[in-house]
């Protein structure tokens, strides 16, 4: 969660002054989803990225149902389980 927040969140604001409530938006995620991939299936360059090709469009989708245009940072973590699959499900992400 600390690295959600550090690296690729942003964190909205009220009347101009931070809140501490983190979002990502579709391009976080996009990141984030590149990092996952490569640091737990080791899929680097065209793999990678036609593994999140395949999947990201729709996970992204089903989170963000309303449109909103971000995810919170809470929702982060079980969209990134469905990125990678059953696969992880014994390394505990």
């Amino acid at each position: 969660m600390r690295s959600l927040i550090s690296k690729y969140a942003l964190e909205g604001q009220t009347a101009g002054k931070p809140n501490g409530n983190f979002y990502l938006n579709r391009k976080g995620f996009d990141e984030v989803a590149k990092e996952v991939v490569k640091t737990h299936l080791g899929r680097v360059g065209a793999r990678n990225r036609k593994w999140r090709n395949e999947r990201v469009p729709a996970i992204w989708k089903q989170f963000d149902n309303n449109g909103r245009g971000y995810l919170t940072v809470d929702e982060v973590p079980q969209a990134l389980r469905m990125l990678l699959g059953e696969v992880e499900l014994q390394y505990g992400l």
